[in-house]
């Protein structure tokens, strides 16, 4: 097997990160074009080998350093200056990591079952320096190919987190895949030995750094504080190579083309948190053309201003990688009762749109506070950044090839774009609307999801690679067959490089070269992909004609028991009219639970709510409070308005006390997930906890504990569905704990929500849906006459008929309930379309049928009689 690499660029606290590795054997390589890719690796080689003498040149002529460690654990390092562009600076951008992408769930022990550590295979590594050789965690599977000596506390951290073993001191410093051998490079040269590895049948390779852009935080004294490199003009305000395709962009696509099986996996970078000095502070000038030109106190704005998007640096950007942001842990990993609303965007992760409008970062992984391997005492850290989610993803993904290879026979892995297209069609749903946005990408990594669709294909799950011939269309079947349940298509292509457009601000034309377009097709129904607007990238994806991402998905939540083709074909003329490959993976998804409301809705609007109580063991008592605006202890913290619940310890107690709610039977609800809004300032010694009891209160048990910083207003959400669901006699308490010392400020709590659901689960033997719908669906010319007949579902007694023009058949179209299968809809009128849907009825529940359609003929041509003839 050949390697997998990972890079993130981070926010260096200290954290970690576990890798995987996967050596690729014959039949990848007979896919890598080698040959191609070695020629490429010789001349970037010679390139990058300019290049350093020109930057170490300039850098001495200066009397700057060619490379310096940053306060934050980072590295800066000048590696060349482009003509149009300016200086490329490289700046660097787990138990816990595991468990938000559900990882730890596929590990040996795991709740999978898979017993995934990626033993037999290897990931890849390029970063800001040498690896620590003589961490423990990486005995005898480390290997330094490119004999980088320089050792970085970044690069060590990453590695951490990819493949640390955890067995040496902390095994909660364990990473991804553990068991996996790590192939380590330094940054220099990157793309050169990219393509050389590639062509050897590397798998996926880490990449947890990128160029810096906009402001730059050095952390020496003003005015050596900031740096600004995104032009001297007074009137550059916003670095041009945010969003900007250029030609490291172009060169990596290029390898992702012709090493089919490789997967680059890349940081996003962490510019939403460069906000620049202080008004009037003095900073560092560094010109477009490389020169370190003067100071100033101009103002310009932050990165990412002024909404927080367009903040992608260069590389970052290519099409055929997989970027990935930095969400915040989620103990428990993530749960489809909590939702979207528990996963946590970290302040600092960078967020899209791609010049051209592309859908970037791809993926979010825990890139926050990461434990992880580290060079010195005491040789573990934590750390902070999209260099810290990036190992995550990318040790994650190669448990997925050695899940793959152990199911279809040694060597045996999946092309890129399938690995790429399972991560994100697997991906739980994270921001506030459903589908992808450019903060999120397409969602969080879920480990154990995308292994599940591995084990399951040819079922549920269908995982295609094919190739599609110029002028051609593909098409797949699938048979829905549970009502309500979720239809998801998702399809990726290593598009060729796209042509870079002339180094500006902002430039818009589009990089997609081969356009596939995605559609499910039902009858007279399709279904287009998810789409977003660059122009308002806040707003929420919609549904359209994607012309832009390399990456289509296709969702249909609302089409009842039907058959569907899933259809790929593509626009105008593939590139030299040659096939495309493409990777497909259709699902069948069973439908989310049901609302069944709130048990608990409280806003503290009227005071201690009926029912609730206080109950303090010692020292100061929970009360209600009205807030004091502008007060920084008094005032509503926790995000919400209006009264608030509150501790006000303020240092001088020692204190436990509940804030305690009513009795609530659960005893008919199969999940569970409760919601507050928190405010509290940092303590080493105080707990915050949320405890639960299913007897009344007589004996409790925590749920959720919480110690640490946290400064900001935060909204928690907690699946409680495995401790209360179910249970007839339930309390839960908000519990505050000194420790056993006189310490901790305050906790202020707000806005509590217990969200109840019913599921799905249907009692007794409701019928089956109905089938063999006749017209067929989507029939032309069907005459104005026609009757509508279909073959009764299983154990159905009588049949709710809906007929109409409307496409959406509500009780409006309800034609009444009918013993038969046939239906006579009486005259209709010409060149109309109807659409009608059967729901098949017993005693035991309603099954809805799915909507069929058919089209009557046009209006017959007129007649012309002469001369005793008639004819046309």
């Amino acid at each position: 097997m050949m390697s997998t690499s990972l890079r993130t660029m981070g926010v260096a606290l200290t954290a970690l990160f576990f890798a995987s590795a996967a050596t690729a054997q014959s039949p990848v390589l007979l896919k890598t074009r080698a040959a191609k890719l070695k020629a490429l690796s010789a001349q970037l080689h010679q390139r990058d080998a300019r290049d350093r003498q020109q930057a170490q040149v300039f850098a001495q002529g200066r009397g700057i350093a060619l490379r310096r460690e940053l306060p934050n654990g980072g590295v800066l390092e000048l590696q060349r200056i482009v003509p149009g562009i300016g200086p490329v600076f490289y700046i660097t951008n787990n138990v816990d990591a595991a468990n938000t992408v559900s990882t730890d769930q596929v590990w040996p022990g795991g709740a999978a079952g898979l017993n995934l550590d990626g033993s037999g295979m290897t990931v890849a590594e390029w970063d800001g320096g040498a690896v620590f050789p003589d961490h423990a965690d990486f005995t005898g599977r480390l290997n330094q190919v490119d004999g980088a000596t320089e050792v970085s506390s970044h690069s060590t951290h990453v590695a951490g987190t990819l493949i640390g073993s955890g067995a040496w001191l902390f095994p909660e410093s364990r990473g991804m895949a553990y068991a996996a051998q790590l192939d380590a490079y330094d940054w220099n040269s990157d793309t050169a030995e990219m393509a050389a590895a590639a062509a050897a049948g590397q798998l996926v390779s880490n990449h947890s750094y990128g160029i810096a852009a906009g402001w730059v935080f050095i952390g020496d004294l003003p005015p050596e504080n900031w740096w600004w490199i995104g032009g001297a003009d007074p009137a550059d305000v916003e670095d041009p190579n945010f969003g900007y395709y250029d030609t490291e962009s172009a060169l990596w696509d290029q390898i992702a083309v012709d090493a089919p099986y490789y997967l680059i996996v890349k940081s996003a970078s962490n510019d939403r948190s460069d906000i620049g000095p202080a008004p009037g502070e003095e900073y560092t000038v560094v010109d477009q053309d490389g020169n370190f030109l003067f100071t100033s106190t101009l103002p310009r704005q932050p990165d990412c201003a002024p909404a927080g998007y367009d903040c992608l640096p260069t590389h970052s950007v290519a099409k055929n990688i997989l970027t990935v942001g930095a969400v915040d842990d989620l103990p428990g990993g993530y749960s489809p009762i909590a939702g979207p609303s528990a996963v946590a965007m970290a302040d600092f992760s960078s967020w899209g749109p791609t010049d051209d409008g592309r859908i970037k970062p791809d993926l979010v992984g825990n890139g926050v506070l990461l434990f992880s391997a580290w060079p010195d005492l005491p040789y573990y850290a934590l750390a902070a950044g999209t260099s810290m989610s990036t190992p995550n993803v990318a040790g994650s993904l190669i448990l997925l090839q050695q899940h793959y290879e152990n199911l279809n026979g040694p060597d045996n892995y999946m092309r890129a774009a399938t690995l790429k297209a399972l991560a994100i069609h697997t991906a739980d749903e994270a921001g506030a609307d459903p589908g992808p946005d450019y903060a999120f990408g397409w969602g969080l990594l879920n480990t154990r999801s995308a292994a599940e669709v591995i084990s399951g294909n040819g079922g549920e799950h269908q995982i295609h690679e094919r190739s599609l011939p110029n002028g051609g269309v593909d098409m797949v079947d699938v048979s829905v067959s549970q009502p309500d349940a979720v239809l998801r298509a998702t399809l990726v292509w290593a598009d060729p490089p796209g042509t870079p457009p002339a180094p500006a601000l902002d430039p818009t034309d589009l990089m997609l070269v081969n356009d596939l377009d995605l559609r499910v097709i039902r009858g007279a129904n399709t279904w287009q992909p998810w789409v977003l607007n660059p122009a308002i990238p806040a707003a929420a994806a919609t549904t359209g004609d994607n012309f832009r991402d390399n990456v289509e998905q296709v969702r249909v939540s609302d089409a009842g028991s039907c058959d569907f083709r899933v259809e790929v074909r593509h626009k105008g003329n593939l590139l030299d009219n040659a096939a495309q490959d493409y990777a497909l993976i259709v699902s069948v998804e069973p439908p989310p639970p049901v609302s069944a409301g709130f048990e608990i809705d409280e806003d503290f609007s009227g005071g201690l709510p009926p029912g609730w109580s206080v109950d303090t063991s010692m020292g100061i008592p929970w009360t209600i409070n009205t807030p004091v605006p502008g007060d920084p202890r008094l005032d509503n913290n926790t995000g919400g308005s209006g009264n608030f619940a509150m501790v006000d310890n303020n240092y001088t107690n020692q204190t436990v006390t509940s804030l305690i709610s009513p009795t609530l039977d659960l005893s008919t609800f199969n999940d569970t997930v409760l919601r507050f809004s928190s405010g509290y300032v940092f303590d080493t010694f105080e707990s915050l906890n949320v405890d639960a009891s299913t007897d009344g209160g007589v004996g409790w048990f925590n749920v959720w504990t919480f110690q640490g910083f946290n400064p900001f207003p935060t909204r928690y959400v907690l699946d409680l569905s495995a401790a209360i669901a179910g249970e007839s006699n339930v309390k839960l308490r908000f519990r505050f704990d000194s420790e056993a010392e006189s310490s901790g400020d305050y906790w202020q709590v707000d806005d509590v929500e217990l969200e109840v659901f019913t599921g799905q689960a249907s009692t007794g033997d409701p019928p089956g849906p109905p089938s063999s719908p006749s017209p067929v669906d989507g029939a032309a010319d069907s005459g104005i006459d026609t009757h509508i007949a279909w073959t009764a579902g299983l154990l159905a007694t009588s049949h709710d008929v809906y007929f109409g023009t409307a496409s959406s058949l509500g009780a409006g179209e309800f034609q009444g309930n009918h013993a038969g299968t046939t239906f006579d809809p009486g005259p209709l009128a010409t060149d109309t379309t109807y659409y009608w849907r059967i729901d098949e009825v017993n005693a035991d529940g309603t099954t809805p049928g799915c909507t069929w359609s058919f089209t009557t003929q046009g209006e017959p041509p007129e007649t012309i009689q002469a001369d005793g003839f008639e004819g046309n």
